[in-house]
């Protein structure tokens, strides 16, 4: 059941990620308005996950489950009626509040039924979510090419609407708690800067991703079915590199540095270099992601949740960022948001490669207690 809701989750979200900002356009909303729609759901995605995290503790997951699930149907609900950009902005405060609740969660107690290491259970996890990722956009794309470019949110809401009831039948209701008299305090210790600055870049680019290229390519006058063709593509792309990611070897700098030639290729805008262009962040995207997950998400039960929440909301705070500053970029060309990242991208992987060969090393120590 957990990796049907991480693949259906991540079908709701790539598609309601796909039609916003073709719907805003529709709205006439300006390139910096464009970027804010991502912004606003990253500035909540940025600190939730860590008290979402943190709250896992003592709370009913599939409570917790539901509640988002909810959120998000209503926030969807909401998104179909909107009439002007700024209501869309607004709402998508929601919208990440719901993920930013959701995923940390799933994400733990996928990581508790570990088998070797997360590496085994983690591997499904990335690969059904990445699956989501293929369909989403595809449907997305079919529904506003053939009918509206509203009617994919009611679609979303039907499958919100499933996976609530699907978490109500089949979910636990009580998780096995841990003794907190007994564990006082958790300490998260040995995350590399290098690693947390990793999780935060791939919320850049995947912000600045799906906030952008839909509306470049349809600009370019792509229609919304080959966009979901192309974001198919992505998706297959990412199964296929989550699928190998654990026989893959190097650093972070070689990966990183796959994506600043991804995005270069998408600047040009010829149709054969925008396919290429995506597959090759899709590689990007999944082999650091796999990368950083595998290394944040160990040590026990009660350390995960907060990784988990870290993990996410270090996302969250690239996604809150990448977008802002792309925004402003945006109002000159589209095209010149994903130059960029390019650039950004080839530094970050210099910088990474002369710390890879360094024999020093920030790393992140803290505790995190209950209160009395």
């Amino acid at each position: 059941m957990l990796l049907f809701l991480s693949f259906s989750t991540q079908t709701i979200a790539d598609m309601v990620a796909v039609t916003i900002p073709i719907l805003a356009l529709s709205l006439h909303a300006s390139p910096f308005e464009i970027g804010l729609l991502a912004t606003s759901r990253g500035a909540v995605y940025a600190i939730c996950p860590f008290i979402a995290g943190y709250a896992l503790g003592k709370t009913d997951r599939r409570q917790v489950l539901v509640s988002a699930t909810a959120i998000d149907l209503v926030t969807t609900l909401l998104f179909y009626f909107s009439r002007a950009p700024l209501e869309l902005i607004v709402f998508r405060l929601f919208e990440g509040l719901a993920l930013a609740i959701f995923w940390p969660t799933l994400e733990s107690l996928i990581a508790k039924a570990r088998v070797s290491d997360n590496s085994d259970p983690l591997r499904g996890f990335n690969i059904s979510w990445g699956l989501g990722q293929m369909v989403g956009p595809i449907i997305a794309g079919a529904v506003m090419m053939f009918f509206d470019v509203r009617l994919p949110f009611l679609v979303v809401a039907v499958a919100a609407v499933a996976n609530v009831t699907l978490i109500v039948r089949y979910g636990e209701s009580k998780d096995q708690m841990l003794n907190h008299k007994d564990r006082p305090s958790v300490s998260i210790r040995g995350i590399s800067a290098s690693l947390i600055l990793a999780i935060a870049f791939l919320g850049v680019i995947a912000s600045i991703f799906f906030a952008f290229f839909p509306v470049f390519v349809t600009v370019l006058g792509i229609n919304a079915f080959e966009l979901g063709i192309m974001l198919f593509l992505f998706g297959a792309a990412r199964v296929c590199f989550f699928h190998k990611a654990r026989s893959i070897k190097g650093g972070l700098s070689p990966r990183i540095l796959l994506a600043s030639l991804g995005f270069t290729l998408v600047y040009f805008g010829d149709r054969l270099a925008l396919y290429a262009g995506v597959v090759v962040i899709a590689a990007a995207f999944s082999l650091v992601y796999s990368y950083t997950l595998e290394h944040v998400l160990r040590g026990d039960d009660l350390s995960v949740r907060h990784r988990a929440g870290m993990f996410e909301g270090l996302l969250g705070i690239g996604s809150m960022v990448g977008p802002f500053l792309a925004g402003f970029i945006a109002e000159f060309s589209f095209a010149y948001t994903f130059i960029m990242v390019a650039v950004v991208s080839l530094f970050f992987a210099i910088v990474l490669r002369v710390s890879e060969t360094s024999t020093h090393r920030l790393s992140l120590s803290f505790k995190l207690r209950d209160p009395d």
